[in-house]
């Protein structure tokens, strides 16, 4: 079952876009990803969604340079096979579902990671700065001495935001390149305060001119704040497009192998509001 591919301004250059044609990755043996393709573009807030196993993460790697692939993927016009490095980590930050710190390390000093692909470009004073910025969007402000392990996971994780946030802070470069976040489940640890929070921030980033690319679990908040989704199972891209067509009834229910309604509620935003029914 598949609609619509993404649409995208038919007036938007390569650099403001995200392009992935044919992408399939194999680990181990196994086809994890099979020909999955679309093209999302800047300023705007883009989710893939999928039950468990379906190659949500496997295709983020992929796209984020962590993971070999046959087809193509491309970012701003560069094949992501072949982009450098360091020229990936100022172009986009990556917020992963879990990233350790082996030695105790206080709270600013995990953030300052960030800085490490243009660190030529910031004085110490600067950074100071940043950080508390960077704190204070994520709801962390005078958390700069704590030691990090001895942070909460949900804390632990917003750090984390708060470090890619240092790495991309501005949405978009002097040339008029956008900026891409790419996260991965990034409200997972979160309670409901913090989720809203956080969504709102990278929508924010969204429209701001920057890119935003999520692996999301959660389909009410996935309908509140994406602008488009792509629906994935059995590592292959089963529906994709605007968030108010994919969400239905049957595409939804076939997607997890498991009933669900869509409704709209409240009436006056006409947003999907999503829930399960019957038994597993």
């Amino acid at each position: 079952m598949t609609i619509a591919p993404f649409l995208t301004d038919r007036n938007a250059t390569s650099r403001e876009l995200l392009r992935v044609k044919d992408a399939g990755i194999r680990l181990g043996g196994t086809q994890i990803v099979d020909g999955v393709s679309f093209t999302v573009e800047a300023r705007a807030f883009h989710t893939i969604i999928g039950p468990n196993g379906s190659g949500k993460s496997t295709l983020l790697k992929a796209v984020i340079g962590e993971h070999g692939y046959s087809g193509s993927i491309c970012l701003a016009g560069h094949e992501i096979r072949r982009t450098r490095p360091e020229h990936l980590a100022f172009v986009r930050g990556v917020l992963a579902q879990q990233t350790s710190v082996a030695f105790p390390m206080t709270v600013s000093e995990v953030i300052s990671l960030g800085f490490t692909s243009n660190a030529a470009g910031h004085k110490q004073e600067h950074r100071r700065q940043r950080i508390r910025q960077a704190l204070c969007a994520v709801d962390l402000q005078g958390f700069e001495a704590r030691l990090y392990p001895d942070l909460s996971g949900g804390e632990q994780q917003r750090v984390q935001l708060a470090r890619v946030l240092c790495q991309v802070w501005e949405p978009v470069l002097p040339d008029g390149t956008p900026r891409w976040l790419f996260l991965d489940e990034p409200v997972s640890s979160l309670d409901i305060k913090h989720q809203i929070q956080i969504m709102t921030l990278a929508a924010d980033y969204a429209r701001r001119g920057g890119g935003i690319l999520a692996v999301m679990h959660d389909l009410n908040l996935t309908a509140r704040f994406a602008d488009t989704v792509l629906v994935m199972r059995g590592g292959r891209a089963m529906a994709q497009g605007r968030v108010a067509d994919v969400f239905e009834d049957d595409i939804l229910s076939t997607a997890y192998d498991h009933p669900i309604r869509v409704n709209v509620t409240p009436k006056d935003t006409e947003m999907p509001f999503v829930l399960p029914f019957g038994d597993p």
